[in-house]
């Protein structure tokens, strides 16, 4: 079981909640944090579930492998939510003084 898998089964989130929110990623990753507070997860839980998401992208395609989401809205999820982090992954930006 993937860490995502173990802390959303450690807030004891239902599993059709958990689909709807998956499902909704699918859609549009911005609009499924208006579900998020249907799931009665604290601010500080959130936080713990997107620093896992946005450091292994992989941890969507579980979740939604799980839930028998197909592999094209799979990879339609990923997309988005690579889009959401960082742009310059590994490629060192030169924002920074010196």
């Amino acid at each position: 079981m993937s860490e995502l898998q173990e802390l959303l089964k450690s807030i004891n989130v239902p599993e059709e909640k958990l689909q709807k929110l998956v499902a909704a990623l699918n859609i549009d990753p911005m609009a499924a944090f208006s579900i998020v507070p249907q799931l009665g997860i604290s601010p500080e839980i959130l936080q713990k579930i997107m620093a896992i998401v946005m450091a292994n992208p992989n941890a969507i395609r579980e979740i939604a492998q799980e839930f028998g989401i197909s592999g094209a809205a799979i990879n339609s999820i990923e997309s988005q939510v690579k889009k959401m982090g960082p742009s310059d992954q590994g490629h060192g930006n030169g924002d920074q003084d010196g």
